[in-house]
Order: structure tokens, then C-alpha cells, then sequence
């Protein structure tokens, strides 16, 4: 069975990123070094990158 409480993202953009609130499953990061301007998600399950 899949447990949700398991599921992470990770947004990772260019610009300038919003204030991390406290969110267990969503977290920003800003990488400058990114060659695109569009958004990069990565979605985790139990610490292991599933998309």
C-alpha cells in the first residue's frame, strides 16, 4: 500500500525562490547555474527519486 506520508517534491528553479514555509512535502530550491528558465520538479518516495 502506498503511504502519502512517504511523498516528497522538490522544485527547483533558476529564479528567485518563494520563503520555504513549513512544509513537510514541498521545498524550493534556487540553483543559478541552471541553463533553463523553466521549473524542474522531482518527486521522492522514501528518499529515492521517482520523477
Amino acid at each position: 500500500m502506498l503511504d502519502i506520508s512517504k511523498i516528497k517534491i522538490e522544485i527547483i528553479t533558476k529564479q528567485n525562490t518563494p520563503i520555504n514555509i513549513n512544509n513537510p512535502v514541498l521545498r524550493y530550491v534556487q540553483d543559478k547555474e541552471r541553463k533553463s528558465d523553466r521549473l524542474l520538479a522531482k518527486v521522492y518516495y522514501d528518499g529515492v527519486e521517482i520523477g
